[in-house]
């Protein structure tokens, strides 16, 4: 079995919300691996979008991510981001977070 591990930091003012918890778990099983988080020397089996969230995951945050699985990179590289806000998700919530003239 194929593993990844990278440390990321969170960059996103609201941190790791819901939305970017559910791409998360959405992407994990898109490409069937195993989603782990390890932070402040706890590691969580994210197997759902609570799990991640109970992580707290604030900006700033320093937190290790672990996938396992045949795709694990492509799901790292997919991860990586969404966590950074460089994905279609984070684009549409900037998009509508512009004020309306």
């Amino acid at each position: 079995m194929n593993t990844q591990e990278k440390q990321l930091t969170v960059s996103n003012s609201k941190g790791i919300h819901g939305r970017i918890a559910a791409g998360m778990i959405k992407l994990a099983t898109r490409h069937k691996v195993r989603l782990c988080i390890i932070h402040d020397n706890q590691l969580v089996d994210c197997a759902s979008v609570l799990d991640i969230l109970s992580i707290a995951l604030v900006q700033g945050s320093t937190f290790r991510i672990r996938i396992e699985g045949k795709e694990s990179e492509r799901a790292l590289a997919a991860m990586e981001k969404l966590i950074n806000g460089n994905d279609e998700t984070s684009r549409e919530e900037k998009k509508s977070a512009r004020p309306v003239d």
